[in-house]
């Protein structure tokens, strides 16, 4: 099927996304995590904002993409990438979840060691039930209040 996910007759309950967020600006961004509203929660994966960002995207894209057009998209892409703050900001915005960064960066080594990370959001009803079922992986969250 091919559809816009935040029309389809049958509602999405989580939605998640790899890559995807630094493609939207402004109220763009806003917009698209308010078109998650009905849903009980959300995970998006995308590429960690740093000054080192565009070069590891350049290798990354030299190394696996044949097309030069794949190959500049992969570099510009990587710098407009949002921080964490901004996703947050965004999606809280629009949406009233309870919101946290995952793998968020801390430090200069930790872009390197973590290129992706990632929004998370959930209901206010469900998000403590979900942190309780992180696991070890709850150490990776930030603080989502």
């Amino acid at each position: 099927m091919v559809a816009n996910a935040f029309t389809l007759s049958q509602p999405a309950h989580i939605y998640v996304s790899s890559g995807v967020v630094h493609h939207f600006r402004g109220p763009a961004l806003e917009a698209f995590f308010a078109g998650q509203k009905n849903a009980w929660g959300f995970l998006h994966f995308d590429m960690q904002y740093s000054k080192l960002s565009p070069i590891g995207s350049w290798v990354f894209h030299q190394a696996r993409m044949r097309e030069p057009l794949a190959r500049h998209d992969g570099v510009v892409s990587a710098a407009r990438a949002h921080s964490t703050s901004e996703m947050l900001a965004a999606s809280r915005k629009a949406l009233g979840f309870t919101c946290a960064g995952f793998d968020q960066a801390t430090s200069f080594a930790s872009v390197l060691v973590r290129p992706m990370h990632a929004v998370v959001g959930a209901r206010p009803e469900v998000w403590n039930p979900f942190v309780a079922q992180l696991g070890p992986l709850r150490q990776r969250l930030g603080d989502g209040r």
